[in-house]
């Protein structure tokens, strides 16, 4: 491992750059870690014995611990549009109407939910109530990362996919979309309010909607 992240300056720090009285963390599994500069083998990182290893990510869990802790130390994302979101703040497993949301990013007073799909995308009864709060959900998929020999080349290919690249979608529009949704459910509970009333005009083979 040739980079890990300066605690003191919270920055991507190559074993080169390194500095005597600083310190450094594993940018993947966040251990602390310690520069070796040796005569014969190439200058890296090494884990501080006991810790994790570098690389030791490869389940569902840590893939989705990582990956929140990722968007909140970056503060900002590519949203499914591609338009690139800058976070004032985020807030991680935040609690709103009964559910904990995995992360969720402020612009100003406007808040964006953000969930990580590992293996599992998020359920029905959850995606209803996300539909009914007239705010931005961003699902970000990271099936891949599962069990992946890619994790051991580093935190910097994980963080650019978690922020940029992997595939991600909106599972919830506000504003314009958020009120169509709800006129197209409006509509729809009428239609079967009124379905009872339809009758068909035997002559013409027309039906016919009695409103009052």
């Amino acid at each position: 491992m040739h980079e890990a992240i300066c605690v003191q300056t919270q920055v991507l720090t190559h074993v080169s750059h390194t500095k005597p009285n600083s310190q450094y963390v594993c940018s993947v599994c966040r251990s602390q870690v310690f520069a070796v500069r040796g005569k014969h083998k190439a200058h890296h990182f090494r884990h501080k014995a006991g810790t994790p290893k570098h690389g030791s990510f490869i389940n569902e869990t840590e893939v989705h611990k990582f990956a929140k802790l990722y968007i909140k130390d970056a503060g900002h994302l590519i949203s499914p549009n591609g338009a690139l979101l800058i976070f004032d703040r985020v807030e991680l497993e935040k609690e709103v109407v009964g559910l904990r949301i995995d992360a969720v990013g402020y612009v100003g007073n406007k808040g964006y939910f953000i969930e990580v799909c590992v293996n599992n995308p998020v359920g029905r009864s959850k995606l209803e109530k996300l539909r009914q709060l007239n705010i931005d959900v961003i699902e970000i998929h990271l099936e891949h990362w599962v069990m992946n020999p890619r994790h051991l080349t580093g935190g910097r290919e994980f963080a650019r996919d978690v922020l940029f690249e992997a595939e991600r979608k909106w599972l919830a529009r506000s504003g314009w979309d958020f009120w169509k949704r709800k006129l197209i459910d409006w509509i729809e509970c009428l239609m079967k309010a009124r379905n009872s009333q339809l009758n068909y005009d035997d002559t013409t083979g027309q039906a016919n909607f009695d409103f009052y």
